[in-house]
């Protein structure tokens, strides 16, 4: 279990100009638009303007998202100070850092991912096309007893566009010459009866891709992205409405394209130039990587006259597979074979860089396939006083189960055909070599609450507790008795935490904000895969 604490005094001035780019509140200061107030709902779970929130928020309304060709979360992370995006081997496989919290790899996000109030807890299911967006809030820096969970680096909230009375409806489509890529999507919107409203959106991408193989003498990273979300909002009542929502998306991908050079082989120490990134890629091995996911979620909400009552639950399903060259070659370990034209002797391997990795057209390779599946039930309930008081407050509770299944096998191709596809890899085939994995079953649950107290009209004490519990457990699906993984192997873990939150604000103007905050967050600890302590020193 990781603890990050936070303590902030931060002064927030007058924007000097009047901008149409995100308004944001960091440490230098808040900054807001003298033409327009944005709105933000994550800092503290009701509508406030940026310029009150006492957390460093930035947000992106859907005027900045098209002016700034926000397609995906690298386009708006980018525009993000203290925050950076890395995707590695696959779409799947993204890490978010925030003011130096960091996502090591197969782990859950250093942050809470939110989705029109919904958390999203499967970090494969971040990296996906952003279409119909109204508005995208992060917020940096612990946000635990909010948030809960993971939140220790702080929050990414993203807000679809809610369907509504008026009929409105866009197609779009592009063409990028330099990845030969095709893109088209819109949506529809508008009534379906009196106190019924919808809104469908489509987004689909086809790109040949960017770099070419030369061995293959093809595209090392085709990509294919399909993206399907429907939204139903039902007004019951002049109090009460439902908020009905459904997303799919497929993915049909690449791989571990990597241009490696390792650092144990005699070249890497006689001048191979880890900066030079022109190496060709010349992999013999078409990878893949297919991604399938599924979400549905509702939310209620009440205005019960003294206070609203909200609700939502919500089930996501992502399954995703991959596969590839593997991270060595068999070359490096004298399995060469006769030399030829794809097998040269062992000094000329060596000797040239485009041979020098695990990721070369050498004719017996290494190969490598990966599966995370994850699935996830989610239930929350809340009640959220009026705002228009001197003292307001939340309260709640929040629920979670989810199984993740991860496993990663390496085997041998054997010798054979030079350019074929990758083969997906099983337990106990006559190409298996190793590898490891693990089903796990986890449980967390939350009651938390926060306050918020006007001493003066200028002047606002708030704090927030929230207490999280998380139950874990791994079973070993990768069997490997020679490193002390047995299949069936079974550990268990339990992490808790108790994050509190307190802040006070002072706005002496409508143009000025001055706050301090001290908050708390926490990551709970989780499994290295079985064995891999022996492996290593081994």
């Amino acid at each position: 279990m990781k603890r990050h604490v936070t303590l902030a005094a931060l002064l927030a001035g007058a924007s000097l100009a009047a901008l149409s780019a995100p308004a944001m509140a960091q440490d230098a200061g808040a900054e807001a638009t003298r033409t327009q107030t944005v709105i933000v709902t994550g800092a503290r779970q009701r509508a406030e303007s940026v310029q009150d929130a006492p957390l460093a928020v930035q947000a992106f309304d859907a005027a900045t998202i098209e002016r700034a060709g926000i397609n995906r979360p690298a386009d708006f992370v980018a525009l993000t100070p203290n925050v950076t995006f890395i995707q590695t081997t696959n779409v799947g496989e993204s890490q978010v850092h925030i003011r130096g919290v960091i996502q090591p790899r197969d782990t859950e996000p250093p942050f809470a991912y939110i989705v029109d109030g919904v958390q999203i807890p499967n970090p494969s299911a971040f990296n996906q096309e952003l279409t119909d967006i109204q508005q995208i809030e992060v917020i940096k820096g612990p946000i635990g007893s909010i948030y809960g969970r993971n939140a220790i680096g702080g929050a990414i909230l993203v807000s679809t566009k809610k369907p509504g009375p008026t009929f409105e409806g866009v197609a779009m489509a592009g063409y990028e010459f330099e990845g030969e890529e095709w893109k088209v999507g819109g949506y529809v919107s508008g009534p379906i009866a009196s106190n019924l409203f919808g809104r469908l959106t489509l987004s689909h991408t086809d790109r040949k891709g960017y770099f070419t193989n030369i061995t293959r003498n093809t595209e090392e990273d085709p990509f294919t992205e399909t993206v399907i979300r429907g939204r139903l909002i039902w007004e019951v009542s002049e109090t009460v409405e439902v908020d009905l929502s459904a997303n799919w998306g497929t993915v049909d991908g690449y791989a571990f394209n990597f241009n490696n050079q390792l650092s144990g082989t005699p070249g890497f120490r006689t001048g191979v130039n880890t900066g030079d990134v022109s190496l060709p890629f010349v992999g013999n091995l078409e990878s893949f990587n297919n991604q399938d996911r599924f979400g549905i979620s509702g939310r209620m909400t009440w205005d019960t006259g003294v206070g609203t009552l909200s609700a939502f639950l919500a089930h996501n399903d992502l399954e995703e597979n991959m596969g590839g060259e593997g991270a060595a070659d068999l070359a490096l370990f004298g399995l060469l074979g006769p030399p030829g034209p794809l097998v040269p002797a062992a000094g000329a391997f060596f000797g040239d860089p485009t041979l020098f990795e695990g990721y070369g057209p050498t004719d017996r390779d290494g190969a490598q396939y990966q599966e995370r599946n994850q699935k996830d039930t989610s239930f929350e309930i809340r009640f959220t006083s009026p705002e228009d008081q001197q003292l307001r407050y939340i309260v709640g509770a929040y629920w979670i189960d989810f199984q993740r299944d991860i496993k990663l096998l390496t085997g041998e191709v054997g010798l054979g055909r030079a350019i074929r596809r990758s083969p997906v890899l099983r337990v106990g085939a006559p190409n298996f070599g190793g590898g490891s994995g693990g089903d796990n079953d986890n449980t967390a649950y939350a009651v938390f609450g926060q306050i918020a107290y006007d001493i003066t009209p200028q002047l606002e004490l708030s704090a927030a507790l929230r207490y999280d519990k998380e139950e874990r457990d791994n079973i070993n699906t990768v069997p490997n008795p020679g490193i002390g993984a047995p299949l069936g192997a079974r550990r268990s873990a339990e992490f808790s935490a108790t994050q509190p939150r307190v802040s006070l604000r002072y706005k002496p103007s409508d143009e000025v904000t001055v706050y301090a905050t001290y908050g708390e967050g926490f990551r709970s600890g989780g499994f290295n895969p079985l064995g891999s302590r022996a492996l290593i020193v081994n």
